[in-house]
């Protein structure tokens, strides 16, 4: 395996990730705009702000999506530099997110963030984990993309597993809440 073939299975799993979170949150704009106040203090502590909370909503969501599509332009036209440079933005965006679901749970903040779309439940820990995965994730694509700079084109094959590979991991990651539960302890039969 390459660095170039790493940083494309990174940049798919990112990019699905990315692509999923962002049409999750512009399905339901209104609620995702309405919980930034909650998501982010700054949000609720400057006027202006808390006043334009739907056009900050659209312009994460936007982002999102632009990151998704230059991850997939680096993938597909195998440019290793607009790799890098997508897998720094999604490290971006991953850092921030981070941070905001960090910043909820020591709060203690038990209304909904609809961080990864309209789900109405409130983040928990295992948000916090699938991003910092996707951090990690971000960060050693970004790394391989640099490393692989200029080592020439990826057989297609190679290209194709590590496209699917990404993908697989990406549906992992979209589908962590509902997995979550097969990390809880069991509780013996008729215990509340």
């Amino acid at each position: 395996m390459t660095w170039t073939t790493l940083a494309a299975g990174c940049a798919v799993a990112l990019a699905l990730v990315l692509v999923t979170s962002g049409i999750g949150k512009l399905r339901d704009v209104t609620a995702f705009a309405r919980s930034l106040p909650d998501s982010v203090p700054a949000v609720a502590a400057r006027p202006g702000l808390l006043r334009r909370t739907r056009p900050i909503a659209v312009a994460v969501c936007v982002a999102e999506l632009g990151i998704a599509v230059v991850l997939v332009a680096a993938v597909v036209t195998g440019w290793a530099w607009l790799g890098v440079l997508g897998l720094l933005g999604a490290a971006g965006a991953s850092a921030v997110f981070t941070g905001v679901v960090r910043s909820m749970l020591r709060r203690e903040v038990r209304r909904p963030c609809h961080c990864f779309g309209a789900d109405a439940t409130p983040p928990s820990r295992a948000d916090l984990a699938r991003n910092a995965v996707l951090l990690t994730i971000a960060v050693l694509g970004t790394a391989a993309a640099a490393l692989g700079a200029g080592s020439g084109p990826v057989p297609a094959t190679l290209l194709w597993v590590a496209a699917g590979a990404g993908a697989a991991a990406g549906l992992v990651l979209i589908e962590l809440d509902g997995l979550a539960w097969l990390l809880e302890p069991v509780r013996p039969y008729g215990a509340g």
